[in-house]
């Protein structure tokens, strides 16, 4: 968890921005122009392989996330990941509308980025069918309902799709 001091010099999106609506730690939520709420965690760089300050690096689009990662910035030392409540049908969700819910998710967030990356180095190394129980594992320790995006939807489709070509 990074100190007081070091936050402070959080001086980049989403921290510096006037529409956070919840925060604890290094998770806040922000009311957007538009209305909707999006979920943002800033992590020291040290704590994630440097690919992932692109939201679509590997694996990062099938974790339980709520409509998978839709953001995804470095600043410094630190990067920051974020997903929205703006998908279809989420406004039909009143919980997504509840900054404290969004917060929550996003917490989940944070957990699900950081197991990932405690076993980073076993992903890269292991196999489809691996790579697919590794994610499910990580996932299964979401307390919060999440679907995944469709980044991570064509992702899995993509790697059954390459592994069923290799079974032949």
């Amino acid at each position: 968890m990074q100190k007081t001091s070091e936050k402070a010099e959080w001086n980049f999106y989403p921290w510096n921005s006037a529409s956070i609506v919840a925060q604890e730690g290094r998770c806040c939520v922000v009311r957007t122009s538009r209305g909707y709420l999006s979920g943002y965690v800033t992590l020291h760089k040290s704590e994630v392989p440097p690919e992932w300050a692109n939201y679509c690096a590997d694996g990062l689009q099938c974790l339980a996330i709520h409509g998978g990662i839709t953001y995804a910035e470095q600043n410094g030392d630190w990067i920051t990941f974020g997903f929205d409540c703006a998908h279809a049908g989420d406004d039909e969700r009143p919980e997504l509308q509840d900054p404290r819910y969004v917060l929550e998710l996003t917490k989940q967030m944070e957990q699900q980025l950081l197991l990932y990356a405690a076993r980073i180095e076993e992903w890269r190394k292991a196999d489809f069918k691996r790579k697919v129980e590794i994610i499910s594992e990580i996932r299964a320790t979401a307390k919060l309902p999440a679907s995944t995006g469709i980044l991570g939807l064509l992702s899995f489709l993509g790697g059954w799709a390459w592994q069923a070509k290799e079974d032949k």
